[in-house]
């Protein structure tokens, strides 16, 4: 599977899924299959326990399924924070400031323009446009930066795990309902006792140990109100970044390396097939879907680009924060257009901001245009950034 994942780009894997589903979403006889998979019933409900009901094929991929991709989320931000680059915290000012402005300004362009066409019931997805997905954004930055400057590509990186840290917060905030705080606290004693079962010497009783608790934690989480995959990053985050022994690797960094193949080549893409099956016969363009569909693809296209840049801009004149020698602002437009390329968290909150399944479809919708003109852009701006020969990015 690692060799696998070397040889494919996941950005590229991402498109091609999401254009299967939406082909076979809207194939007469094949959609019925489809749409039969993703409704179809995991029995989880036989098993009797309390606010856990059964989820749909669908649901379960979302709910359970995803837990493990944030899992993977959660070792990377630990990596991140005690031997990567958010390690360092004068480096990583720069694109974490950078990244709130990324958030800011698509959520406040969806909600003026939903207001402005008065629709102010669709305010509840003011998150959708806020996410930049890492797999996408790195596979598509792979195909269309050649030649792009290093640090150009670790601000990237920054920015986009910094992201991941403030969609998580608004998910775990915004987005939880009727919040049982008795099993909360449960899934907290349970990631304590995780910590420690992750730290044991044996290898065996630490990985079937930690099997057993983050399932055990997962329902608990499921269960409090919260959204599971908070679950996957609070337990990814417990897990031990310190090399110690014989050992070259750290365990956080070896279940890192385990985990992304199957993340990048199985989860995501198997998520993303059955988020992007949008029937367009079933979408009515009324002016509420217009409306939805607007403000999601222009808080992508334009949010996140304008939001970056101006913030980038504004920090570096008023603070001791410089950009890195020999770069401009202009090498950063095209990964901030970048940026606005949404798909696993932006997907994952058109879920949970609507229970109307046609704005469900109308945001995907918007993320998936959003996305890809976003990608579209930034080619564009990179190309431009070397013909016209501005500050030159160095290979």
């Amino acid at each position: 599977m690692k060799k696998l994942r070397e040889r494919v780009n996941p950005g590229l894997l991402l498109v091609s899924v999401g254009v299967l589903a939406l082909i076979v979403a809207n194939i007469p006889v094949v959609s019925d299959y489809y749409f039969g998979i993703a409704h179809k019933e995991v029995p989880f409900g036989a098993f009797g326990l309390p606010y856990l009901p059964s989820l749909t094929f669908e649901e379960f991929v979302r709910d359970f399924i995803l837990a493990i991709f944030f899992f993977a989320v959660g070792l990377e931000l630990k990596q991140e924070f005690t031997v990567g680059s958010l390690r360092n915290p004068k480096r990583a000012a720069l694109p974490i400031i950078a990244a709130v402005g990324g958030m800011l300004f698509p959520s406040l362009i969806f909600i003026s323009t939903v207001l402005i066409s008065s629709n102010p019931a669709l305010v509840s997805g003011f998150a959708i446009p806020t996410a930049t997905d890492i797999a996408f954004s790195v596979g598509i930055l792979a195909l269309v930066g050649k030649g792009i400057n290093p640090q150009v590509r670790v601000f990237l990186l920054t920015l986009a795990v910094a992201d991941d840290i403030m969609g998580i917060l608004v998910i775990a905030i915004g987005y939880s309902s009727n919040v049982n705080f008795w099993y909360l606290l449960f899934f907290f004693i349970i990631m304590a006792l995780f910590f420690l079962v992750v730290r044991i010497p044996s290898k065996a009783g630490s990985l079937v140990g930690g099997i057993i608790l983050g399932l055990v934690g997962w329902y608990f989480m499921f269960g409090s109100g919260v959204h599971p995959a908070i679950c996957g990053v609070c337990l990814g985050m417990t897990m031990s970044s310190q090399v110690s022994g014989k050992r070259t690797r750290s365990r956080a960094q070896f279940a890192l390396e385990v985990l992304e193949p199957w993340s990048d080549l199985i989860i995501l893409p198997l998520f993303a097939f059955f988020q992007l099956g949008v029937k367009f016969g079933a979408l009515e363009l009324t002016p509420l879907y217009l409306s939805l569909i607007i403000a999601t693809t222009i808080g992508l296209l334009l949010g996140k680009p304008i939001g970056i840049m101006i913030f980038t801009i504004v920090i570096t004149k008023i603070t001791a924060i410089d950009l890195p020698k020999g770069l401009s602002y202009i090498n950063y437009l095209g990964v901030a257009c970048l940026a606005g390329t949404g798909f696993t968290v932006s997907f994952l909150v058109c879920n949970l901001a609507y229970a109307d399944a046609s704005l469900v479809m109308a945001s995907k919708l918007g993320v998936l245009i959003g996305s890809f003109a976003a990608a579209f852009l930034a080619a564009i701006v990179m190309q431009l950034t070397k013909k016209f020969n501005l500050p030159a990015p160095s290979s």
